[in-house]
């Protein structure tokens, strides 16, 4: 059965691609009773998490569970948080947006067997010189998030503390937006795994993090292992 959008009050779980094609790595989105909303990856990212937290104290960080299970390794006294900043003022603030490029979607269908995938919300990519974005606002009142001048998708608009709403907008955005990142990061992983005598997996996929103009945070995923 087809998902009504936009979302309201329930996770969103959306990948970009089709299912019978190429498609990204599955993503969800969700909110709690206490105001917080949350993004992660549901696979090979699953140890991180995107924490928009009433306070306005936003991170990026390891997840508990992760350093509880033994996945992850960090200090006593390190902080599991890679990035921290404080909410943006104003009534509609970006939160954090996914860049896809289409030449990156990696997983095939028979990848996607798992119940897991059933309920997974597939947006198309974007066109030459297009990438995909999924950004998240929040927004003081149900006012409309979206893009400049791309065409833009509402997927989900759930209510948070009083007039407070989380949305997740999906739109186009300029391929150059991410490309010089993801080409020096992927050309410094190489560099760096070949310099430590590691050989590479075929198949190895990585993101990036990423800052904008406007100081609004960014993930952008692509594979590291040469390209047969």
């Amino acid at each position: 059965m087809p998902i009504a959008i936009p979302i309201i009050c329930r996770p969103v779980r959306f990948a970009i691609g089709s299912r019978d094609g190429f498609s990204s790595h599955s993503w969800r989105v969700w909110t709690t009773k206490a105001g917080d909303a949350y993004l992660k990856c549901r696979d090979t990212m699953s140890e991180m998490k995107v924490s928009l937290h009433t306070s306005g104290r936003w991170r990026l960080a390891v997840t508990r569970e992760a350093v509880e299970q033994g996945r992850i390794t960090i200090g006593l006294n390190e902080n599991r948080a890679w990035d921290i900043w404080d909410r943006p003022s104003g009534p509609v603030a970006v939160a954090y947006r996914l860049y896809f490029l289409t030449s990156e979607l990696t997983v095939r269908p028979e990848d996607r067997v798992s119940a897991e995938w059933n309920d997974v919300i597939f947006i198309e990519p974007g066109p030459a010189g297009l990438l995909t974005a999924v950004s998240l606002f929040i927004t003081q009142g149900l006012i409309a998030g979206k893009h400049e001048n791309q065409p833009s998708a509402i997927l989900a608009c759930m209510p948070l503390l009083g007039e407070t709403y989380l949305q997740l907008i999906a739109h186009g955005e300029l391929e150059q937006t991410a490309l010089d990142l993801v080409k020096e990061s992927v050309a410094r992983a190489r560099s760096d795994a070949a310099a430590k005598g590691i050989t590479i997996p075929e198949g190895a996929y990585g993101y990036f993090f990423g800052k904008n103009g406007d100081e609004s945070r960014f993930l952008v995923g692509a594979r590291i292992a040469p390209h047969r």
